[in-house]
């Protein structure tokens, strides 16, 4: 029993020395100012799973409108120049006797996916046969325009209609435009226009 206690001491000791390593770690200003520039930079990341190989797979946002997927597409085509490279409707879909498609959701969008600029996201109307109201809690879509301009005229145009703004467009710190707001179908989004000089 002895021996345990110390195989499990030993075991434990390393964990709390580098427990209070990265204590003094995070307290230093310059070591943590080095390592935030590690990760921006493209190095591993300091929390990286070890033998996890990178790889060139995007993530891609899969949104729900809850019956307003036309009228969302549209909206993004005129606000951002969203682009629709796939649409499938219900009525599209091989007939199921043990799930048929209520009559209702034949022309809602049962799957599409979309594109603003280099970022493919995916979307449908989901279940909205259910009545249930679609969340977009939890999350923001984040855009990087080029110029100020770009970015206050996409932000304006994400909060025609019923939008809301969470924070004004508008200089900051760290960058030379920065807003948030929720349009009018409750999607959060960040509009972020870069400073050339926070790069140096």
């Amino acid at each position: 029993m002895h021996r345990i206690g110390r195989s499990i001491s030993n075991a434990i000791r390393p964990r709390a020395f580098r427990a209070r390593s990265l204590h003094r770690f995070s307290r230093s200003p310059s070591l943590s100012l080095k390592r935030t520039t590690i990760v921006r930079t493209g190095a591993a990341a300091p929390y990286s799973r070890p033998g996890i190989k990178e790889t060139t797979m995007q993530v891609q946002p899969y949104l729900f409108f809850g019956g307003r997927c036309d009228e969302a597409l549209k909206f993004y085509g005129n606000a951002l120049g969203a682009r629709v490279n796939f649409l499938a409707r219900y009525r599209d879909a091989p007939p199921n006797p043990e799930r048929p498609t209520p009559p209702e959701m034949a022309d809602k969008v049962m799957h599409a996916n979309f594109q603003i600029g280099d970022s493919l996201l995916m979307c449908s109307d989901g279940d909205c046969a259910s009545g249930r109201q679609q969340a977009h809690d939890g999350y923001s879509l984040s855009l990087a325009p080029k110029t100020v301009e770009d970015g206050k005229r996409m932000f304006d145009a994400l909060l025609a209609d019923g939008g809301a703004v969470t924070m004004p467009f508008e200089k900051t710190f760290w960058a030379l435009g920065f807003g948030m707001l929720r349009d009018k179908f409750g999607v959060h989004w960040m509009i972020n226009v870069e400073d050339p000089d926070m790069k140096k």
